[in-house]
């Protein structure tokens, strides 16, 4: 028996063939892919930090060694200069709590990965950058784990609770900071708080279905 596919004549097991290979070849690639982001930190699961464990250390957030402070300082050494543009902690998929810092300066652009355990940079990258925007970079003393943990406390308050799973700072372009968390709820929902630093209050809530 034959089974026309697409104009082509091909036999009833042929068919069955092809079919198997194409199943193997699309399962052993998503496992691949799988692999590959589990090896490389990709993605992530979410920081879990409540109320009261902010209460109880709130030096070591999610129960990170290095402090944002310590994390700005590692990255500088590794990019030598610049302004920072970005940093946010978060964990990933394999467990591992992270700092990503990302710094401008010079027409170039450094990304930079530190385990929040250790201190050791993960991985870095230094791209050109085409942007001619320019940074005001002197509030950088704004960014402490002092500062987070207090505005972390002021958003899980604002929503009645539920736990911090992303938290950091990114630099607008009128060259003031803007604290950013998201927050999931009791009820599982999630919601994007951004915090002023200069003043502690909440410039905006952003509720995610």
């Amino acid at each position: 028996m034959k089974i026309s596919l697409g104009g082509i004549q091909m036999k009833k097991h042929t068919v069955f063939r092809v079919f198997c290979l194409a199943a193997v070849f699309f399962a052993s690639t998503a496992c691949n892919l799988d692999a590959l982001g589990e090896s490389s930190g990709g993605g992530s699961t979410g920081l879990g930090i409540s109320q009261s464990q902010l209460a109880q250390n709130p030096a070591r957030l999610a129960g990170a060694q290095v402090t944002f402070e310590q994390a700005i300082q590692i990255a500088f050494a590794q990019s030598g200069s610049g302004i920072v543009k970005e940093i946010e902690l978060e964990r990933k998929r394999s467990g591992l709590l992270v700092y990503e810092v990302e710094i401008t300066g010079n027409q170039r652009k450094y990304e930079v990965q530190i385990d929040a355990t250790t201190g050791a940079i993960i991985r870095s990258y230094d791209k050109r950058s085409s942007s001619s925007q320019m940074y005001n970079g002197s509030f950088v003393g704004q960014i402490t784990t002092a500062n987070a943990a207090r505005f972390s406390a002021i958003g899980l308050a604002q929503l009645g609770g539920g736990t911090v799973e992303e938290m950091g700072w990114e630099l607008g372009r009128n060259g003031q900071y803007i604290f950013e968390i998201e927050i999931r709820d009791a009820n599982r929902r999630k919601h994007e708080v951004k915090i002023d630093p200069a003043t502690g209050t909440i410039v905006s809530i952003k509720s995610k279905r």
